[in-house]
């Protein structure tokens, strides 16, 4: 129950965001979860698969006989869901005769586009 000053006006109730104790909790909590909503979004948290194995499932796929391949990790899609693009090439690297890309799905292994 509040109540009145000797010059009238009610004092208002204190809150925790009146403290300065209180608003730093307040940042805290802001911090945590803007960094856990981060964590969620980046990373190879759902890729089961490994590299080397998308490299393996990709070769099953592949048209020609490689002379190397470039692998890469990415998220793509709402939902975001983890990739691996495998690209074959024949000559050299930085100047490849022929190249193909096998997207491979890294939770389940399956071939998502060729």
């Amino acid at each position: 129950m509040s109540t009145r000053s000797s010059d009238g006006i009610v004092p208002r109730p204190r809150d925790l965001r009146d403290s300065g104790l209180g608003r730093l909790a307040i940042i805290a909590v802001v911090l945590l979860v803007a960094l856990l909503a981060s964590r969620s979004c980046t990373g190879r948290g759902d890729a089961e698969l490994s590299r080397a194995e998308a490299i393996e499932v990709a070769a099953r796929e592949a048209a020609f006989k490689r002379d190397g391949a470039q692998v890469r990790y990415v998220q793509q899609g709402i939902p975001p869901r983890g990739v691996w693009i495998v690209s074959f090439y024949t000559g050299a690297p930085n100047d490849p005769t022929r190249v193909q890309t096998i997207l491979v799905d890294a939770s389940t292994g399956l071939i998502v586009e060729q």
